[in-house]
């Protein structure tokens, strides 16, 4: 077994595996739900998590090392960025705010926030005041700071639909950063990606930051596959996780499964559990064995059987998960699976989110 290495791992078509597009909402659909909700906010809840997305994300390696900082002027019902902006100022850092005209943007630097942001612009937005703040060359950002009505966790975004980020970051330099900023309810498992979108290297919320992490692995026997899956348990899939396997038949996620039970000293053999949707195994830790095989809709009543299921305390492992769609947490851990042409299994463990990455750190050391 061993280790494999992909620079550039094909993300949408790993989100596609794990989310039909018959699961995806249109973006028409999603910008009204979300805006909603987000217009809805009590103003007080959105000051207090406004700070918890501000000290998520100057606690970012992305934002300490960023000398020129590119942040958007938020509007009331957007997660706000003036506390982001006072923040790098006092670290002595550029900030490049746009202005918008016509079709495109133009960054202007501003270096006091109540004096410069003095204009209201188009949307409503304030904007820098261009006889106070000097154009700042597109090339001098290091990191920019993107507004969305709705994100992925794939990077994935949904604007207000005009476009003016999507024409301006393909023309930022490449090792430039860009991370979207948003409440966590503003954080979907997929939304539809098109030809020209831009995507997010992270998503900063009040809840979490979501960067994704990707290891990929291959296995020659079951053995083999076995041995990955106690590795994995080894790196910290306990208590309260969800592992949401997507394979074809044959490829060996029951196998897996019976890995997982193996490491964790369940007496007996895990069985593949199609005809009961969910078995209970009993060891270290207790492991839920669900199969998603014969679901074809999720409604009604089923809605909180497998909802029960996905949040039981011990260790809970989905196969077909792609077939359960939102009810799976954002925090889910997915595992893709594959036959290459040498009957070789080819597995790609993919999460979402910052704090999950030392999970992928354990598998490599472990390698």
């Amino acid at each position: 077994m061993r280790l494999v290495h992909l620079n550039d791992p094909d993300i949408p078509s790993l989100k596609r595996r794990a989310f039909p597009d018959a699961l995806i909402p249109d973006k028409q659909e999603i910008r009204s739900r979300l805006r909603a909700r987000r217009q809805g906010l009590d103003p007080r809840a959105a000051r207090h998590k406004s700070h918890r997305v501000t000290q998520n994300l100057v606690s970012l390696p992305g934002f300490q090392n960023a000398r020129c900082i590119a942040m958007y002027s938020s509007l009331a019902e957007e997660a706000g960025t003036r506390e982001m902006m006072i923040a790098a100022l006092r670290q002595q850092k550029k900030i490049a705010v746009p202005k918008v005209y016509g079709r495109d943007m133009q960054l202007l630097r501003v270096c006091d926030v109540e004096r410069d942001l003095a204009l209201q612009g188009a949307f409503g937005i304030m904007e820098p005041d261009p006889d106070l703040c000097d154009p700042v060359p597109l090339d001098e950002v290091d990191w920019f700071v993107v507004p969305g009505v709705a994100f992925d966790r794939f990077g994935s975004r949904v604007g207000f639909g005009a476009g003016y980020y999507d024409r301006l970051l393909p023309r930022k330099r490449p090792d430039a950063g860009v991370v979207g900023v948003a409440f966590d309810f503003q954080v979907v498992h997929a939304l539809p990606a098109h030809e020209g979108d831009h995507p997010m290297d992270a998503v900063i919320t009040d809840e979490a930051v979501y960067e994704p992490g990707v290891t990929v692995f291959r296995t020659r026997d079951e053995l083999e596959t076995q041995a990955w899956a106690a590795r994995l348990i080894e790196a910290g899939l306990g208590e309260g996780g969800v592992l949401a396997l997507h394979a074809g038949l044959g490829v060996g996620k029951t196998v897996f499964v019976q890995g997982l039970a193996k490491a964790l000293h369940v007496r007996g053999e895990a069985a593949s559990p199609t005809f009961v949707y969910c078995r209970e195994y009993r060891g270290d830790r207790v492991l839920y064995h669900a199969d998603a095989y014969r679901v074809d809709a999720i409604q009604g009543s089923d809605v909180s059987f497998w909802s029960e299921i996905l949040e039981q305390p011990g260790i809970v492992a989905v196969e077909w998960a792609e077939r359960l769609g939102p009810l799976l947490s954002k925090s889910t851990i997915h595992l893709f699976g594959d036959i290459l042409g040498d009957g070789t299994r080819e597995w790609i463990l993919w999460t979402a989110r910052r704090d999950q990455r030392p999970m992928h750190d354990r598998l490599r050391e472990r390698s």
